[in-house]
């Protein structure tokens, strides 16, 4: 053969595709004054195996190295929602989602590849704005708040819907405009910011 499977480099091909990989074998064969043609070198490479599999092989390891999973869309950050996310991707993968994390995260261990999503994890945390109980509404700061989690208070006490319409409990002005308060961040803020707590009830956050 006129390349090595280290030499191909495979970790920063950016998508294990028939394609992908075809190009990176033979960019290293010109390099290499290859006078052979794909087929013979990925056959070569895997001890003059039959072409197909030779195919199958080099993708597999294309895929060992740099991964099956390509981008995946994730609601929150952490182990277990990748886990679940990038589990839920691998079609056609050579290994399992141990193995999976540890090729994206270019990592020789699984708990190299937690330590190495936490620290992705926190940066994004860092990253991201903060809210307060007062930007959901002034009146929820933490004289409210510690009444509010002891039971307390016309969040607890009253019976309405936020919204009106009941005849028999009606929500109060105060409800309501709570209502329109928490609505109002629900829809502009809730999913960008992390609501934090500033000190009520004896928690951290």
């Amino acid at each position: 053969a006129c390349t090595t499977l280290e030499e191909l480099s495979f970790r920063t091909i950016g998508e294990c595709s028939t394609r992908n990989v075809k190009n990176r074998v033979e960019e290293k064969m010109k390099a290499n004054g290859c006078d052979h043609n794909y087929n013979t070198e990925i056959s070569l490479l895997f001890d003059n195996t039959d072409t197909d599999e030779a195919k199958t092989e080099i993708t597999d390891r294309c895929k060992r190295e740099f991964g099956c999973v390509v981008n995946f869309n994730l609601n929150g950050c952490d182990y277990n929602a990748i886990m679940d996310e990038v589990g839920g991707r691998l079609r056609n993968c050579p290994h399992g989602i141990e193995e999976e994390l540890q090729a994206m995260t270019n990592t020789g261990s699984i708990d190299g590849a937690k330590n190495f999503l936490r620290g992705i994890c926190d940066e994004v945390f860092d990253n991201v704005d903060t809210s307060s109980y007062t930007d959901i509404d002034s009146r929820f700061d933490n004289t409210f708040m510690n009444n509010y989690t002891a039971g307390k208070g016309f969040l607890n006490d009253e019976t309405g819907n936020f919204q009106g319409g009941q005849r028999k409990n009606p929500a109060t002005p105060a409800s309501l405009s709570a209502g329109e308060s928490i609505d109002s961040f629900y829809d502009d803020d809730a999913d960008s910011t992390i609501l934090t707590n500033d000190g009520f009830g004896n928690f951290d956050s």
